[in-house]
């Protein structure tokens, strides 16, 4: 005889972060049977009323849908593992905003007042890329830490909001136009190929056209611009200056097949781009000309292997500290300390 499953106490360990991947694998196969939708659905709703306004039905039963929906994009997109924390790592780039409960109450219900849309996120964990597909169809790519919302009910005009680096697959439709909004730009396309990186800590928010057209509007400074395949639209926040110009796109879309590629850039903006890369903090001590300059393209090398790289090419000295373990059983940041050698 099957033993009666406990829906609400292992939802509950997802609320709180303490579940194991037995835990995991047995929530994700209660939404993957329709046998169990009810009691599944029962759960979440009660779990659901502890947080939220028990009226409020409709969000919860989008909630479930969206659920539903992802499962079955994941069934669609995640490769065979090769063990389980592989596997893990693949879903919780792709699916752990939708899967594990507290990111999904979190994004319904706390960054949303009465009345307004409600969004859900997909993010890419730092030192890691997260692929994504979107109700409409559209696919693509985050890059390291970046974080995207798109909404929960869909509407004639499809939009998205960024942080971060994407590159996206924009599935056409004959009605309606598909809009990124980043901090300081709206991008509106209708259907195309492009790269936006809109990362909090840079200096520019830089899109790139790989085939269609996408028009951009500043919304901090005024400004439009429509690109066409093969060229770049540049923003500096700091000196409020728009650059654009043609460049060959597989440069900046190359990290979508795990490639980093360094083209001819500032040392400082390099390691910036290093650190995020690799998940690391990379200290410089002393001052970095903008004649240093690196070029330079990576695959699979490790960390230590790509400073190394960098030191038999730039005038540095480096030093990589390597991250301990927490009380929690979580492995910080390495730490790289540059300095410039004197001559």
């Amino acid at each position: 005889m099957k033993s009666k499953i406990d829906y609400r106490n292992s939802l509950l360990k997802f609320s709180e972060g303490k579940y194991t991947y037995r835990d995991y694998v047995n929530v994700k196969g209660w939404f993957a049977d329709s046998k169990e939708d009810q009691q599944a659905e029962e759960a979440l709703f009660d779990q659901w009323k502890d947080t939220s306004n028990p009226s409020d039905e409709n969000k919860h039963k989008e909630l479930f849908r969206k659920i539903h929906y992802n499962i079955l994009l994941e069934d669609r997109t995640s490769p065979t593992p090769q063990s389980w924390l592989f596997y893990y790592r693949q879903i919780a780039a792709i699916l752990v905003p939708i899967l594990v409960l507290t990111g999904l109450l979190y994004f319904i219900l706390d960054l949303n007042p009465a009345g307004s849309q409600s969004w859900v996120e997909i993010n890419a964990p730092a030192g890691a890329k997260t692929e994504f597909q979107l109700p409409d169809g559209t696919t693509g790519w985050l890059n390291n830490g970046a974080k995207l919302w798109y909404p929960t009910v869909n509407s004639k005009n499809r939009e998205v909001k960024l942080t971060g680096e994407a590159y996206f697959r924009v599935k056409h439709l004959m009605q309606g136009d598909f809009t990124v909004h980043v901090p300081d730009m709206d991008i509106k396309v209708l259907g195309t190929k492009f790269n936006v990186s809109a990362y909090e800590n840079e200096a520019k928010t830089v899109v790139v056209l790989e085939e269609g057209k996408v028009e951009v509007a500043g919304t901090k400074t005024k400004f439009n611009h429509t690109l066409k395949p093969g060229e770049i639209l540049s923003f500096d926040h700091g000196y409020n200056k728009l650059a654009s110009g043609r460049i060959d796109p597989t440069i900046y879309t190359a990290w979508t097949q795990g490639f980093l590629v360094i083209d001819d850039e500032p040392l400082d903006e390099a390691f910036r781009k290093i650190g995020r890369w690799y998940n690391a903090d990379i200290e410089i001590h002393g001052k970095i000309e903008r004649n240093l300059r690196l070029k330079a393209t990576f695959k699979e090398e490790a960390l230590d292997e790509v400073i190394n790289f960098v030191s038999i090419s730039t005038p540095i000295d480096y030093e990589i500290i390597e991250g301990k373990y927490d009380a929690s059983g979580h492995k910080q940041k390495n730490k790289v300390i540059i300095q410039l050698k004197l001559e």
